[in-house]
């Protein structure tokens, strides 16, 4: 999945409160304990990344993800990708 940078989302007002409603979701219902088993932050030059492994059993989509990992939508796009392992990588762009 392909992420929409924050001022794409801004500027369409359905999307954003799409987006808002899905965020609040994740703020109730997940947390990294209760999704993630193991994941490993790497840092690079505009971006971060996130590759590890969901619990077994649990139901994310790509979105919800990258908005568990990054603490919101507040970026400049990315991707999210989870396989049907459970193995994901979330990559967000930081400027």
């Amino acid at each position: 999945m392909i992420l929409k940078d924050i001022y794409k989302v801004q500027n369409d007002p359905e999307l954003y409160e799409e987006y808002q409603r899905v965020h609040e979701k994740v703020k109730a219902s997940y947390t990294h304990s209760n999704t993630i088993e193991s994941y490993v932050p790497q840092s690079g030059y505009a971006q971060k990344t996130y590759r590890g492994q969901l619990k077994q059993g649990v139901e994310i989509s790509e979105l919800e993800l990258s908005m568990l990992l990054d603490r919101g939508f507040s970026h400049f796009g990315g991707s999210s990708s989870i396989s049907s392992d459970g193995k994901f990588t979330v990559v967000i762009y930081t400027d």
